[in-house]
């Protein structure tokens, strides 16, 4: 690619870029098109009181992104691929500040866009194939650096174009309201073994006294406190089910294994997994479980999650 033609692609998806981000909203900025998504969250622990997920190791696949957590991710590469490429190859991706505001996240952009397009226009035809640093070490001819950040640019920019016109049209009809729901345990480090290592619960806010933890997109939050007395049960398909319980409706393939999970832990079921309403409206799959402090816990799985109110034939 010659260096004309690389300076010409990345003026022209800076621009439509630039175009696609007008007039955008903190809400469509960090809004959740679905459970899980990886986003920008506030946390007070952080210098900038900003945070961005990204696990050292990715899970399989990867999770949707959000126009915050993509924006992002353009900038940063931005820098520091200039900063090891161009620069004083200081600087690491834990270096750069994270922005929880649509505004101030755009205006990063635009800088870490403008500083490669001033190298670009600095830049002859022999210099594109001078080896340059990268942030992983060793090198790379300054052509290839320059032509994975328009890549990068051009596909990250596309999606975000789409997220806005999902959430124009789409917006909070897409995104469900959040249960919020907390609950007493006697020990939070048990509380920490199940919810974050059986259950897979992403840990929120917390302070020495409870801890906020992401249950599929609801907040739960553990209490550390005195437990109160134990419930009631009700017989049902000759189960006792404790009451109360909370949990969650989930898919057939994740219910079991989670299930799996959950013997492998030894945590102690209630109920163990069974099929309730076979060849009925409203089959399910269904189990009881107890956290550590002793809350009980209900998992669903639905043949047809379109039936989970359903009355009978």
């Amino acid at each position: 690619m010659s260096a004309a033609l690389l300076r010409d692609q990345w003026a022209e998806s800076c621009a439509t870029l630039g175009r696609r981000l007008a007039g955008l909203t903190d809400e469509e900025f960090r809004w959740e098109p679905c459970d899980g998504c990886w986003s920008v969250r506030p946390d007070q622990r952080a210098p900038g009181g900003w945070t961005m997920d990204y696990p050292d190791e990715a899970p399989e696949p990867p999770p949707v992104t959000t126009i915050a957590w993509r924006l992002l991710h353009i900038a940063h590469g931005n820098w520091i691929y200039w900063e090891h490429a161009f620069g004083p190859a200081v600087r690491t991706y834990r270096d750069l500040p994270i922005h929880g505001i649509a505004e101030a996240a755009v205006a990063d952009l635009a800088a870490s866009q403008l500083r490669v397009a001033a190298t670009l226009d600095g830049l002859c035809e022999q210099d594109f194939d001078r080896p340059v640093g990268t942030p992983f070490g060793g090198s790379w001819p300054a052509s290839r650096v320059l032509s994975t950040l328009l890549t990068e640019q051009v596909h990250h920019g596309a999606e975000v174009g789409l997220l806005r016109d999902l959430h124009l049209r789409l917006g909070r009809r897409a995104t469900r309201p959040r249960f919020h729901l907390a609950v007493c345990v006697d020990d939070l480090a048990a509380a920490h073994r199940f919810y974050g290592g059986v259950l897979g619960c992403r840990a929120g806010r917390s302070s020495a006294s409870w801890v906020d933890w992401d249950l599929h997109g609801h907040q739960l939050v553990t209490h550390l406190a005195s437990q109160p007395a134990a419930g009631a049960a009700n017989p049902v398909d000759g189960h006792d089910v404790p009451v109360p319980h909370f949990g969650l409706v989930l898919a057939i393939p994740a219910f079991h294994e989670l299930a799996d999970r959950l013997r492998a832990a030894g945590s102690p079921f209630v109920s163990e997994p069974y099929l309730r309403f076979a060849g009925e409206p409203g089959e399910q799959w269904t189990m009881f479980v107890r956290d550590p402090a002793g809350n009980a816990l209900e998992f669903k799985a639905f043949a047809d999650e379109s039936q989970l109110f359903a009355t009978g034939g």
